[in-house]
């Protein structure tokens, strides 16, 4: 946790610290006292705005087909990362036209107003659907499925068939890695998985690999995946973590010698057996013997944490969290949960709950633990809109089709509702509709149709709004990166960043040498610490800002930084 929320966590702790001394003396019987993520820690709602201009200016980045015209509809986020940067893709055929969107990045230091970044070249030589030449060398569209915690997106690109791709967020780079789905990878590594559809389910199972994106360089060709080890057949990955394990699911009942599943799915686990080689499928438990199981999203955390549901004993899904190290069902919560993602750090988790009413009601919601999920809580986020400025005027939070994630995930729950992310920090990233009602104008630039819902096409299968930020943290009036706080990110941003570094977190010390400059902007990660792990953060913004006249070679500036490091190593000796 960072900066306010995690002063209030502690603030409770030692509160219901004595209270538990009042409450069972010595013996230290603690009452029903909360520990952890309320309601009150967020701040503020931040609606991620649609780029503007809009469409862009080049026009092969738009597609008009049929008497439409290219502007902006529907936007939908794949999740947010550590820094509070988000991922998605926005539809540029509008009224709805699937295969026509493009990749759009909220990021932080632009106030989230939404940066169209188009979609990914490939060979000039690729063909389109009906055979033609892509014309431009651009793809047709995209869709975002995931956003790692350092920075990345994944997914899959429509060219004249699924591609993988993977993006980096901060420096608008893109990667495409070969036919097949985009899933959870980190850094540079990416996973995918490619299903052949055979006689009653995949013809010889599924398979995927891990790729490594440096090994590739635009244009891309179908040869240009960058694979690093094709994984055991039947492996259905969902996600990979810092440490490299890799969860998902298999399907035990397909034939071995025949191109015939029966559809039931198992959760394993694939571990690193050496640098970028893994092993055999490893299960993981489930509920029951009815073998039917999602996993959804995999933390970096030690242990390593998984989401998802498993059916009980009589085949009702219940929300699960697995300790992935040993394989075991930590936290059971509850029927007909369906936890989404979990964050990085593996003590929260967002996804939805339905009640058994007629109709159903499906609320979102997060959990959270102090103590890796022996225990834990759950918040409705309407109860975090109840009490969030500006709540008054949602009046629901939504589900988003299948477009958020990869096909074939769905199977036996509602995994694409909202919301669609959690970061350490416990930002939370969803889609929403306004209340007619709500001062629409003064809110967002989205359209009044888009954010209020009454003119969705498709809305049955493809509900939409407006995206969204819960937010835990204080917005900085100031960019990341800006330390010199003149509104510019530039070479004059370097020296003052140095310092800030030197400063050893004493931001007293950092403002006598800058006069007027901004500490918090040197937290360039975003984790509430200016310290070494901002300086590769700090080189990327820099990399990518174009304000500057003149920026240094990264390497330039890392020479700076190195020789930094013994003077900060003293000055942290004196405390």
């Amino acid at each position: 946790m960072g900066g306010d929320l995690k002063e209030s966590r502690q603030t409770r702790f030692v509160t219901c610290f004595i209270i538990a001394l009042l409450y069972g003396g010595m013996n230290l019987a603690w009452p029903p006292c909360a520990q952890g993520l309320q309601p009150e820690d967020y701040l503020s709602i931040r609606i991620l705005q649609p780029p503007f201009p809009h469409p862009p200016k080049d026009p092969t980045r738009c597609t008009p087909l049929w008497g439409q015209t290219c502007g902006p509809g529907p936007a939908y986020p794949a999740g947010i990362t550590d820094a509070g940067d988000v991922f998605g893709h926005i539809e540029t055929n509008y009224p709805h036209v699937h295969h026509f969107e493009e990749g759009i990045r909220w990021l932080r230091r632009d106030n989230y107003m939404g940066d169209n970044v188009g979609k990914p070249e490939v060979d000039a030589s690729v063909l389109d659907f009906e055979g033609n030449l892509l014309p431009f060398g651009r793809a047709y569209g995209l869709h975002s499925h995931w956003v790692t915690p350092d920075g990345y997106a994944t997914g899959s690109a429509n060219i004249n068939n699924s591609y993988t791709i993977h993006y980096d967020i901060v420096n608008d780079r893109w990667w495409v890695l070969g036919k097949g789905a985009g899933e959870k990878g980190y850094g540079s590594k990416s996973l995918s998985k490619e299903v052949t559809i055979g006689m009653g389910g995949p013809a010889n199972g599924y398979y995927a690999r891990v790729s490594d994106v440096t090994r590739v360089e635009p244009p891309f060709t179908d040869d240009d995946r960058g694979e690093l080890q094709r994984l055991p057949d039947r492996a259905y990955v969902v996600a990979l973590n810092k440490d490299d394990v890799i969860v998902g699911m298999t399907d035990p009942s397909c034939l071995p010698t025949f191109p015939l599943c029966f559809g039931d799915s198992t959760p394993i686990k694939i571990l690193p057996t050496g640098p970028n080689q893994w092993g055999d499928m490893i299960p993981m438990n489930q509920l029951s013997d009815n073998n039917n199981n999602i996993v959804r999203d995999l933390s970096s955390s030690n242990p390593s944490y998984a989401v998802g549901s498993s059916a009980d004993e009589v085949n009702v899904m219940r929300g699960v969290v697995w300790n992935v190290d040993d394989g075991t069902i930590m936290a059971d919560l509850g029927p007909l949960a369906f936890p989404h993602a979990i964050n990085s750090s593996g003590d929260m988790a967002v996804g939805t709950r339905k009640a058994f009413s007629i109709p159903p009601v499906e609320e979102p919601i997060v959990w959270w633990t102090a103590d890796g999920w022996e225990n834990y809580e759950a918040i409705s986020l309407y109860d975090i809109l109840a009490v969030v400025p500006g709540g008054e005027h949602w009046a629901e939070i939504t589900a988003v089709g299948e477009v958020t994630r990869a096909p074939g995930r769905e199977s036996g729950a509602d995994g694409f509702s909202s919301p669609q992310g959690i970061n350490r920090h416990g930002q939370i990233v969803a889609v929403g509709k306004l209340r007619p009602e709500a001062p629409i104008e003064q809110l967002t630039s989205w359209s009044t149709e888009i954010a209020t819902g009454l003119e969705c096409i498709n809305e049955s299968d493809f509900p939409c709004g407006i995206p969204f930020i819960l937010d835990t943290l204080p917005f900085l009036a100031v960019m990341r990166a800006d330390v010199d706080n003149n509104g510019e990110i530039n070479n004059l941003d370097i020296t003052p960043f140095i310092i800030a570094l030197a400063a050893s977190g004493d931001e007293q010390t950092f403002l006598d040498q800058v006069e007027g400059g901004s500490f918090a902007s040197a937290d360039a990660n975003m984790d509430g610490v200016v310290n070494n792990l901002d300086i590769t953060v700090f080189i990327g913004i820099l990399a990518s800002a174009a304000t500057s006249a003149f920026v240094p070679e990264p390497a330039t500036l890392i020479l700076f930084l190195v020789l930094l490091a013994p003077n900060r190593l003293r000055s942290r000796t004196r405390y």
